[in-house]
């Protein structure tokens, strides 16, 4: 099996059954994993913050899985005019996490609630819905796609890896 390490702001499709897609160090970026059951189309993006629209000389060069806003539309955009279908995509996230103890207003300041957030309005807006989630807390994750039979696993630190 092919590991491909999504990275933060990557973007990773693949139509390769023996590739394993791997976004490690969730913290409060989040992972959004899709998969088309029926086509065995794959992808994940390593989101890292909610909103494009906070960089206002947002460049060609910035990675198109940054921003969740941005990020999702273009990797659902990409499986579908490869030919997935919605009504066979599952979709799962990781991460969102509360990494740091800040004193006072955290809110404020806490990233991973605000991507959390914007992941679930994003899909929503395109009219899907996210299968599975586990988010929050204050504890990192690694979420993994295989491409070869669509299992979703999860590995939270401290803890065994388990399907997803």
């Amino acid at each position: 099996m092919q590991e491909i390490i999504v990275k933060m702001g990557d973007l990773e499709l693949t139509t390769k059954p023996g590739v394993i897609l791997i976004a490690p160090s969730l913290g409060s970026c989040v992972g959004l994993a899709v998969y088309d059951q029926k086509s065995r189309i794959a992808g994940m993006v390593h989101i890292v913050l909610p909103d494009s629209n906070v960089k206002h000389n947002l460049n060609t060069e910035e990675k198109i899985g940054k921003y969740a806003d941005i990020a999702i539309p273009a990797l659902l955009g990409k499986m579908l005019s490869l030919g997935s279908k919605r009504e066979n995509l599952i979709i799962k996230i990781a991460g969102g996490a509360q990494m740091f103890n800040l004193k006072g207003d955290s809110s404020i300041m806490n990233i991973g609630a605000k991507n959390i957030e914007a992941v679930e309005n994003a899909v929503k807006g395109m009219n899907l819905v996210v299968n599975n989630a586990d988010t929050g807390g204050n504890t990192g994750r690694t979420l993994k796609l295989n491409a070869f039979n669509g299992n979703f696993y999860l590995k939270v630190i401290g803890q065994q890896e388990i399907e997803f």
